[in-house]
């Protein structure tokens, strides 16, 4: 009973009726949505083959068994496997992988600027400062200088936290040597701090007895350079150092 419809069954399953690529579906190649429905079409005729074939069996009670049904179980199988993508172990990229290149580029970008940013700021420092040493202070300054030493001109302002630490250095100088210092907001004497390369805070700056720049000092510097620079420039409150 079951030969008779068995055959057929197997091949509108599992015969070229159901390639998405065939003409008789389309005259031609299909687009790749349209091949996306027809894969999904065939998977879903090829399973219900499958079940009928199966209710098939069941209902013949293995009474009318004959070899067209194992063949065509075995044929609608392979198309099965045909229409079903296989996984394989070799695992796709993850997004990360594929972002870390790209964020590399970003970051090393980045680095390359502040690098840049970095040297040229330091090098104008430097012409800056090397434009200043050895010259006059201004008038109005010079007179404010020590008569028998060094004078350290310091720099500051509002809100600088270094500028404190640097104070408390320079005060150390005076207590215990009597190094004389004069102390000006860098924000309300602009032009005597552009004067002394002062182009940050804090800025030191170590001033002889002639009234000639000796040292310039931008940023914090600990007690023990500012000991040895004033022993350079001959102040006698440093005198004893070695």
């Amino acid at each position: 009973m079951a030969s008779r419809y068995l055959p057929p069954i197997c091949l509108a399953s599992a015969g070229a009726g159901w390639d998405s690529s065939s003409p008789g579906r389309g005259g031609g190649s299909l687009d790749a949505e349209d091949r996306s429905h027809a894969g999904r079409r065939n998977l879903i005729g090829i399973c219900l083959a499958l079940g009928r074939e199966s209710a098939v069996e069941l209902a013949s009670g293995g009474r009318d068994r004959n070899h067209d049904l194992p063949r065509c179980r075995v044929q609608l199988l392979r198309a099965l496997r045909n229409h079903v993508p296989v996984r394989t172990h070799q695992a796709q990229p993850s997004r990360w992988r594929v972002l870390v290149p790209e964020r590399l580029v970003v970051l090393l970008a980045l680095s390359a600027v502040v690098l840049a940013t970095t040297y040229l700021v330091r090098w104008a420092v430097r012409r800056r400062v090397e434009a200043v040493i050895g010259g006059p202070v201004a008038p109005l300054l010079r007179r404010q200088l020590a008569k028998d030493g060094p004078t350290v001109v310091y720099f500051y302002g509002p809100h600088c936290g270094t500028c404190d630490e640097q104070r408390r250095v320079l005060n150390e100088l005076t207590i215990e040597w009597g190094t004389k210092v004069l102390a000006f907001d860098a924000t309300e004497q602009r032009a005597l701090a552009d004067s002394l390369g002062a182009v940050t805070i804090p800025t030191t700056a170590i001033i002889d007895m002639n009234g000639r720049v000796r040292r310039i000092n931008v940023g914090f510097h600990p007690r023990s350079i500012l000991d040895r620079q004033l022993v350079v420039v001959g102040g006698k409150a440093t005198a004893s150092i070695s």
